[in-house]
């Protein structure tokens, strides 16, 4: 190691590298223990350690070239890493890549720099390559080559003036002024990380998932972050914080280390603004309601005064903007939203801007039964008909969507003039980041739209709705009444625990019309292909005469059929079990037994049942009830065509086929179910679906 020893010894002129990537979570522990105690400055990662390590090795005037992880130029845990290289060395020059700069590496995740430092120069400015938003690595060496998109003569020490001192070269004179001279958030009020659990599997589940009785009892709910979501929502989560979190705060592993992390308590149940701390795009703010916990993964701002003048500041294309200057990467950190310029004497119209966005928000969110607020569906308006029901809900969100959009562009208008920000921004925002109507709105049809619009207004423009979305969160709201999970006559949940009473079963009128709850929350999901009378289809039939009457029923059903692409019977027998889990996020409260699971679609058999109405005696029901019968029909249907087998046109042949093929495939799952039923499977909804679902395998439908 001698030649080894005198080459890092050895002070160069000049020194290239491609260092290794590696954080501490992968690192073994004598590696770990070793850059932690060598290394304190760039620990965090191997290749900024490379960086300290390949610095050392330059003499006076030397220079350093590498290609790197760009985030050592923003991220707060290289900070000290960044004021000794702007103290210490000069950067001479920089290529800023970011994604897809190597063709086998696709995706956002990893971004590469690179670039040349020198070692005790005073360099006063430098240029800079923004090749960041080009697609691929050609795109960007031939932009680079073109000369275009480069930043002459930056004085670094602009960045100092910077919080965090990010290489923020990009930025104009005025955007350093705005940091230089506005108080920054952290002043405003607290910033804070929340709970982690230690093992989200066993504390955290979705609501609807639990008995809904044991909500704001042992479950509580759970901001843990989500998708790009503006003003409201993303609240779909609780956790068990019984006894006020016992069982978390005691969580322990085998040796008998402290797994959970109950950060900031003293916070829980207040109101404030949240973020989703990991995000692919742009960074979204919401309404933190006080009835919820919130997670590491949901930060948490809690103003001394006006959420609602913050959080209308915090969703403008100014804080978009000045985020992405802080921290340009996939991770909104607190101590990055800490350094937002704040600033508290603004135009008064902010805040009724402010509270109609959040409204609509929060609208849109409870307009689907994922939310605990969700109270009927919205097609079931002042309408004569389903089309004209459509139509209504059609306008009403048109209406919202626009106003929506007009608000966020008047607000950034407020806040690009207070920040004198007119040179770097406009307050135009693209249709796609409107974040209403996220499931029923075509995203790449937004983003065609959006010249059109520009140029010649909304009324030029027509939403991309749709159709089949609308009408499938219809129909599943229709078999959510025939369960008894809702009732046309009440808005919100009737039935969502065990042991319903006489009364949340009973019958009831509407609109002079009788409707059953399904007295064993089994539905038949066969449609035209069996012989019950609760088939889901001519229950979904006599729901839509009781809602519209018998004058429009026909033109309804075809008016489903137009918007489905396929008849209400093909829709429900092969769409609906694909639909329910996706919109359950494969967490489904209505579970199928299917006697084929791999492909239920072309099952024999098939029932929905309901998994807050099981008991120990369900699958036995089924068997009895439902498969008997169902063989026995199946039996009767090949009577009928054997006895006339000589006669027997083509499709009644392939007809005959399939029914033999069934009766076998009923036989053999009479013996799946006839075990199930021995075993008399009884179960906790608190275990949440994924476990309990598993206690059925072979009988239930893939999820």
């Amino acid at each position: 190691f001698i030649d080894v020893l005198l080459t890092i010894t050895n002070k160069f002129t000049a020194v290239v590298a491609n260092p290794p990537y590696m954080g501490q979570k992968n690192m073994n522990p004598e590696l770990k223990e070793y850059v932690n105690k060598q290394y304190p400055l760039t620990k965090s990662d191997l290749f900024a350690v490379f960086m300290e390590v390949c610095l050392g090795l330059n003499g006076k005037g030397g220079l350093m070239g590498m290609i790197n992880q760009h985030s050592w130029m923003f991220l707060s845990s290289f900070e000290k890493l960044r004021d000794k290289i702007i103290n210490n060395y000069g950067i001479v020059s920089m290529l800023h890549l970011g994604p897809r700069t190597f063709e086998e590496l696709s995706g956002e995740v990893v971004q590469s720099t690179t670039f040349v430092l020198q070692k005790g120069q005073d360099i006063q400015k430098a240029s800079y390559y923004r090749l960041v938003d080009y697609k691929n690595n050609k795109e960007k060496e031939s932009n680079f080559l073109a000369g275009n998109n480069i930043y002459q003569n930056i004085p670094q020490s602009n960045f100092s003036k910077i919080p965090g001192s990010p290489i923020a070269y990009w930025v104009s004179e005025r955007v350093v002024y705005v940091f230089e001279s506005f108080a920054l958030l952290e002043e405003v009020g607290e910033i804070r990380q929340g709970l982690i659990s230690g093992n989200n599997e066993r504390f955290v589940r979705n609501w609807f998932e639990v008995n809904f009785h044991k909500i704001k009892f042992k479950w509580f709910t759970y901001n843990k972050g989500g998708g790009f979501r503006k003003w409201y929502g993303n609240l779909d989560l609780v956790i068990n914080w019984e006894n006020n979190g016992e069982e978390i705060k005691q969580f322990k592993d085998n040796s008998g280390k402290l797994l959970s992390r109950p950060q900031s308590a003293s916070f829980y149940f207040k109101d404030g603004i949240s973020w989703s701390r990991i995000s692919s795009g742009n960074i979204g703010f919401r309404k933190h309601i006080s009835t919820a916990i919130f997670a590491d993964a949901a930060p948490t701002i809690f103003p001394q005064k006006n959420n609602v003048l913050l959080l209308s500041l915090l969703n403008s294309v100014v804080t978009n903007y000045i985020v992405k200057v802080i921290n340009p990467t996939l991770t909104y950190q607190v101590g990055d939203i800490k350094k937002i310029p704040y600033v508290s004497n603004v135009n008064s119209c902010i805040d009724d801007f402010t509270s109609k966005n959040i409204s609509i928000s929060k609208i849109d969110w409870d307009s689907r039964e994922t939310s605990w607020d969700f109270q009927k569906s919205p097609l079931l308006n002042e309408s004569t008909s389903l089309a004209q029901a459509y139509q209504n809900w059609q306008q009403d969100v048109i209406d919202d969507f626009f106003q929506l959009h007009a608000n966020e562009e008047e607000l950034n208008s407020i806040f690009i003039d207070i920040y004198g920000l007119q040179d770097e921004l406009t307050p135009d925002v693209p249709l796609k980041d409107i974040t209403i109507l996220q499931d029923e709105l075509d995203g790449e049809g937004l983003k065609q739209l959006d010249p059109v619009f520009r140029e010649q207004g909304k009324d030029a423009v027509e939403l991309p709705i749709k159709k089949e979305v609308v009408l499938s969160q219809f129909v599943s709201y229709c078999i959510g009444v025939m369960m008894g999970r809702y009732r046309l006559d009440k808005p919100g949940l009737n039935i969502a625990h065990p042991n319903p009473t006489e009364e949340e079963l009973a019958s009831y009128s509407f609109n002079g019309q009788k409707i059953e709850t399904d007295n064993d929350a089994i539905v038949p999901l066969m449609g035209k292909d069996c012989n019950f009378s609760d088939d889901a289809l001519l229950r979904l039939k006599s729901l839509i005469l009781a809602i519209w009457g018998e004058d429009t029923l026909i033109d309804n059903l075809n008016f489903l059929q137009e918007c489905f692409g396929t008849s209400p019977n093909n829709w429900l027998t092969e769409k609906f079990w694909s639909f329910h889990t996706k919109m359950y996020k494969k967490k489904p409260i209505y579970w199928l037994f299917a006697s084929n699971p791999q492909k239920p679609q072309k099952a024999a058999f098939k029932v929905l049942v309901y998994m807050h109405r099981m008991n120990r005696f369900t699958v036995q029901q089924i068997q009895r009830n439902y498969l008997y019968p169902h063989q026995e029909y199946i039996k009767r249907e090949i009577k009928k065509l054997k006895d006339n087998e000589g006669n027997l046109g083509k499709q009644e042949s392939k007809r005959l086929e399939m029914l033999l093929d069934w009766e076998v495939e009923c036989r053999n799952y009479n013996e799946i179910l006839k075990d199930l039923a021995n075993k008399q499977i009884e179960f906790d909804l608190d275990d949440g679906v994924s476990v309990n679902y598993a206690k059925f395998e072979g009988a239930v439908a893939n999820i």
